[in-house]
């Protein structure tokens, strides 16, 4: 009686990167749902990757680097009345980051959002996960955005102390939105740009590189 036919390296690894990921995005999504924020002291402690202290809200630890405050946001058109108490979109700094410049083939990809009062006053933010959305982008063509995902958001109203920074990570599978959320579709490899935004304050895109999955 002849053995099982062992599959082939590629397929293997095909099947360990899908099972992978999607226990990586089953836990994003409930993190995303119970809307995923951290908050930090200041530059220093961000730069030593210490002091970290957590909100009310459960998060997995995010990294991320400081850049230039001009070249790294876009607010959109909002008028300059604002409720009392609560930050103007000037004072809003919004920043996309990955946790790696560069990711191999059976990698998911780590996605960071920061979140910044450049005032120099206390102000509330609304951070929440119905007012986030986190883009990528190939070659000017969409491939993933969170608008087009089946996830429930919710409203997070919070007071920001001048210049502190909150983060929110979350993993793309490397899928293709428009067919499916949470499954590994077969995208090239080469350049990508994350944009993520917050009620109205986009980041500029963030590039980083991704291996395209081998053929089947």
């Amino acid at each position: 009686m002849s053995s099982p036919r062992r599959p082939s390296p590629q397929v293997a690894r095909r099947r360990q990167l899908v099972a992978a990921v999607l226990g990586v995005l089953l836990l994003a999504l409930v993190i995303w749902v119970v809307s995923a924020l951290m908050g930090t002291g200041d530059d220093e402690t961000d730069q030593q990757g210490a002091g970290q202290s957590q909100d009310d809200i459960p998060a997995p630890e995010g990294s991320g680097s400081e850049q230039d405050e001009d070249a790294e946001t876009g607010n959109a058109e909002q008028p300059d009345d604002v409720p009392e108490g609560h930050c103007h979109p000037d004072d809003v700094l919004v920043t996309a980051d990955t946790h790696a410049d560069s990711y191999a083939a059976d990698e998911a990809v780590r996605m960071i959002m920061q979140v910044r009062n450049v005032s120099g006053d206390e102000c509330a933010i609304e951070v929440g996960t119905a007012e986030q959305t986190w883009s990528i982008s190939h070659n000017g063509s969409e491939i993933f955005t969170t608008e087009e995902c089946d996830i429930t958001g919710d409203s997070f109203e919070r007071d920001f102390a001048a210049g502190e920074t909150v983060r929110a990570d979350l993993n793309w599978p490397r899928s293709d939105s428009s067919e499916d959320c949470s499954a590994p579709a077969a995208i090239p490899s080469g350049e990508y740009q994350l944009t993520v935004s917050v009620s109205g304050t986009t980041s500029y895109p963030h590039t980083f590189t991704v291996e395209g999955a081998d053929p089947e």
